[in-house]
């Protein structure tokens, strides 16, 4: 009895543990992944200045400068936030997206660094 109690805890341990599969944690593309990456390209970042990002639904966000254009990143908590954002500004939905993060830059070489970081 002790085992097959064991055995149960152990399966329902690890079926809650693939419940919740919409952190942004769980993502390798994280935010402060994206501006690392483009730091490291020569981008000067300040995280004093913010988009805002609680317009289109998102959960955080960046605004800087990359080679003289305006780059916005916003981080999505989950799909279900990314799919409202959509509906309230459907301009969201033609940005180039990676799991949970939305770019919006005219910057080709931005698109880039987002595409491949």
């Amino acid at each position: 009895m002790k085992k097959f109690a064991t055995a149960l805890f152990t399966v329902l341990l690890a079926l809650g543990g693939c419940a919740n599969k919409t952190r942004p944690s769980d993502f390798g593309f994280t935010l402060n992944v994206a501006l690392r990456a483009f730091h490291e390209a020569g981008a000067d970042i300040n995280l004093d200045k913010r988009p805002l990002y609680e317009l289109v639904n998102a959960r955080d966000g960046a605004i800087f400068y990359f080679e003289n254009d305006l780059v916005r990143i916003y981080e999505f908590e989950n799909e279900a936030a990314y799919e409202k954002g959509v509906k309230e500004l459907t301009i969201l939905g033609t940005f180039p997206k990676r799991e949970l993060l939305v770019i919006e830059t005219l910057s080709d070489t931005a698109i880039e660094i987002f595409e491949t970081f």
